[in-house]
């Protein structure tokens, strides 16, 4: 993929950005690279139209599990912890930020997961990108250079005020909105401290507060000392929620997921999102796609749950994603190894039908994911230690059901966090959406 770099500094670039996006260099090393990516306008307009498809997709797949598959086979296929059963079938119209992670090379687009629940990088995809931009055109390169997430921000606003109209009509109480993340994670803090920027934006007053402040009073509601809220964005994993323990052992993760159910406290993502989240749901579409006949007889449907619109979507965007190996051993295909609610690298693997290596107890030990192995395209990239061959995913923001950006990382075969971001940009003219 062509990589262009701008010749200044990276401090230069980015040092006026740091009180947006402080992690432009993380614990001192560098994160987001003076450069930008290229994408064809006709690649953006595929992957505004293919992640708007996938994303109507999942989301029909995400109402046939809350409406018709039973508890056990919400825990054992997609890995939900039994407490949050509840939860996730609370359906919600729309939903918040989602980014899809994209494989895009001269002969495909496939999408290979999706973060549904606590998706990061909007505030570099947002401002990072048009900042980078801004600075080429300042050297007089390339005038025409188009940010393919000059909608993000609008996107973000107009995503929450749909929750938000949706949630007046579960309470009154609607004018502060807590945020809250690890208050440790320089990262983290900058995404949520981003999104209630936006809910400030959209009339709204924000609270920040540190996930370890909260406090929980069983039965009655979440606090901040001595005040109750009623409305929350967390950008905390609910996988992770659902396993907390005080320091008496009381379950408070229980706790908090009662309060949800029992509609005194309402959070942001919906819960829902926790099942398009889980690397077990591209199984279960994949699997409702190969095995359509068998679903329609046995849940008795006169109408097929997916269009011929949608198979095709499955069929050009999605991999096969099973439950088992032996779908890839049989075919003698290569294939990844992935935990349901693996995040940053951890918990996948890439299978040459051995053993995988262990990386982190905690994803090695939840259900997996096996899914067709396909080569991510390289980039080389400029940064502070010199030239940088990497293999390149692109993630595609879809917000609010509505493509918003790109987030291209630049890193090993498996995404971690050890990855670069480097901008993406449109050389050749303002994309049209494709049919």
């Amino acid at each position: 993929m062509r990589v262009m770099p701008i010749p200044l500094q990276h401090d230069d670039v980015f040092a006026h950005s740091a009180p947006i996006v402080p992690h432009h260099r993380i614990d001192g090393v560098q994160y987001a690279l003076p450069a930008l990516i290229a994408y064809p306008a006709q690649t953006i307009a595929k992957l505004a139209h293919a992640s708007e498809a996938v994303d109507r997709v999942f989301w029909k797949a995400m109402r046939f599990v809350q409406r018709y598959v039973t508890d056990a086979t919400l825990t054992r296929q997609l890995g939900i912890h039994y407490t949050l059963c509840d939860a996730v079938r609370m359906e919600w119209r729309t939903h918040g930020i989602a980014r899809q992670d994209w494989i895009v090379t001269d002969d495909h687009c496939v999408c290979i997961e999706i973060n549904s629940d606590t998706p990061s990088g909007v505030p570099e995809t947002a401002v990072l990108t048009q900042t980078v931009i801004d600075k080429a055109h300042q050297l007089g390169l390339m005038p025409s250079w188009y940010n393919p997430s000059a909608s993000m921000t609008p996107c973000i606003d107009r995503a929450f005020d749909a929750l938000l109209e949706e949630i007046r009509l579960m309470t009154t109480n609607v004018r502060t909105i807590y945020c809250t993340c690890v208050g440790h994670s320089i990262e983290d803090v900058a995404n949520t401290t981003y999104v209630a920027s936006r809910l400030q934006s959209i009339g709204y007053e924000t609270v920040f507060i540190p996930i370890e402040s909260l406090r929980i009073r069983p039965y009655d509601g979440l606090y901040d000392g001595n005040t109750r809220i009623d409305v929350l964005y967390r950008l905390y994993p609910l996988e992770y929620i659902a396993l907390e323990h005080d320091e008496n052992t009381y379950p408070i993760g229980t706790a908090l997921i009662d309060l949800i159910t029992s509609g005194k406290l309402i959070v942001l993502n919906p819960p829902q999102c926790l099942l398009t989240q889980s690397k077990g749901m591209m199984a279960l579409v994949w699997s409702l796609y190969a095995h359509h006949d068998t679903y329609a007889q046995r849940f008795q449907w006169k109408t097929p749950l997916f269009t011929d619109a949608e198979r095709d979507t499955i069929k050009r965007y999605l991999l096969p994603s099973t439950h088992s190996p032996q779908y890839f051993i049989d075919r003698n295909m290569p294939y990844v190894t992935k935990s349901f609610f693996g995040r940053e690298g951890h918990g996948t693997t890439i299978s040459t039908h051995a053993p995988p290596v262990s990386r982190d107890p905690y994803y090695d030990a939840q259900p997996k994911m096996y899914q067709q192995y396909v080569e991510m395209p390289t980039a080389t990239v400029p940064t502070d230690l010199g030239d940088y061959t990497g293999h390149v995913l692109t993630g595609v923001f879809v917000i609010g059901r509505t493509f918003a950006g790109i987030l291209p990382r630049i890193g090993t075969k498996i995404t971690d966090n050890t990855a670069y971001f480097c901008p993406a940009v449109v050389l050749d003219g303002i994309p049209t959406k494709e049919d």
